[in-house]
């Protein structure tokens, strides 16, 4: 046979061989959990239709709670880990105020711009990127949010996204952060949802975990823990500010 009819005829084999390798590699990220952003991706778009109905439904609303804590003068805002846009949807009912929500998940994302087109929030642009590796200059933003997205990524991932959203921040700029936490009541029900629903190092972001990390990437810290039964705490920081402590929700 001629050589290149050889090769020709072996060439479809190549590309089948490494797709059935990387289906073989996301089962097992699946049931092992290494790496987790394979576990993790497969949950959002499980979850991504009934996300918002969740929201609707749980006596909490982080979402506001970020957007009443962002300082007067907020232009321009980048939401981190917005999957379906909650954040910018909430934002973007300021005219004055431009929001740009980032995520990985293009089954978020899509859902996102659904609601945001249907809601006629043109001051609102969603992104596909990792939160580790922000497509964004120096300075870029006057706010920076994430409404309990950092309990979901990986550790590693975690702390550069800290570290990134130090440098995207203009000088005098203001991260605010809401995430899941042990409350003083119930909060057997909170660790029961860790060991079922979340990757261990999720468990890592609850009491002064995100503090911590937020301080370790150079900013100070505002932290109003968790009040009640209410799973969630708020950090308000600030690169290279001075650190305080903060009332409770």
């Amino acid at each position: 046979m001629n050589p290149r009819m050889e090769s020709d005829a072996q060439a479809p084999a190549a590309p089948r061989s490494r797709r059935l390798h990387d289906l073989a590699r996301a089962v097992l990220a699946l049931f092992t959990g290494h790496p987790p952003e394979v576990r993790n991706r497969i949950k959002f778009v499980l979850l991504s239709p009934i996300y918002d109905v969740f929201y609707r439904l749980v006596p909490i609303d982080p979402h506001r709670e970020i957007a009443r804590r962002l300082p007067p003068g907020t232009r321009r805002v980048l939401d981190l880990c917005t999957g379906t846009a909650l954040v910018p949807a909430v934002l973007a009912e300021r005219a004055e105020m431009f929001v740009v929500g980032l995520d990985l998940s293009p089954e978020m994302l899509a859902m996102g711009r659904a609601k945001l087109t249907r809601a006629g929030r043109l001051e609102a642009a969603l992104v596909r990127a990792d939160a580790g590796r922000l497509p964004f200059r120096d300075g870029s933003f006057d706010a920076v949010t994430v409404s309990f997205g950092l309990h979901e990524l990986p550790t590693a991932v975690r702390e550069r996204a800290a570290h990134e959203a130090a440098r995207v921040l203009r000088h005098g700029g203001t991260l605010v952060v809401a995430d899941l936490d042990r409350p003083p009541r119930l909060g057997w029900l909170v660790d029961a949802y860790l060991r079922i629903g979340e990757p261990a190092h999720a468990r890592e972001a609850t009491g002064d975990g995100l503090a911590r990390l937020l301080r370790a990437a150079g900013f100070a810290v505002e932290r109003e823990g968790p009040r009640g039964a209410v799973p969630m705490q708020v950090l308000v920081a600030r690169p290279g500010a001075r650190s305080g402590a903060g009332p409770g929700l």
